[in-house]
């Protein structure tokens, strides 16, 4: 198993959220811990106020953050070309699949339905 994982926007909102230690402490147990631009955009959306706002900012920060990249939504493009009519991929979850595509990372994710159809995307 790799060593570099990107997380999905639905781990961390149970870590965060619910407090959910377990998942915390497996996420911890991976020397490289990235996100990218959209689940970043998803996680400080939710957040309802300043004060919440400001601690996911700092929790955020603990984790390397990747850019999308031409690209990476070039892959992702095409991804929903291939699969949004036969798998109902969403844009979000395209680009999140091209960024692990793209940066050769496992995706951490409790949605392996909305994955697992995607060629050569490696899911933990």
């Amino acid at each position: 198993m790799s060593d570099r994982v990107l997380v999905d926007t639905n781990i961390f909102i149970e870590i965060f959220r619910n407090k959910d230690n377990r998942l915390q402490t497996i996420v911890d147990a991976f020397p490289e811990v990235f996100i990218n631009t959209m689940i970043y955009f998803e996680l400080v959306r939710g957040e309802p106020g300043k004060r919440r706002y400001a601690a996911m900012e700092k929790y955020l920060s603990a984790y390397e953050l990747l850019h999308l990249t031409e690209a990476i939504c070039e892959r992702s493009v095409l991804l929903m070309r291939k699969y949004r009519f036969s798998n109902g991929l969403d844009f979000p979850d395209a680009l999140i699949a091209a960024t692990c595509l793209e940066h050769d990372l496992y995706l951490m994710t409790k949605n392996r339905s909305d994955f697992e159809y995607i060629a050569d995307l490696k899911i933990i």
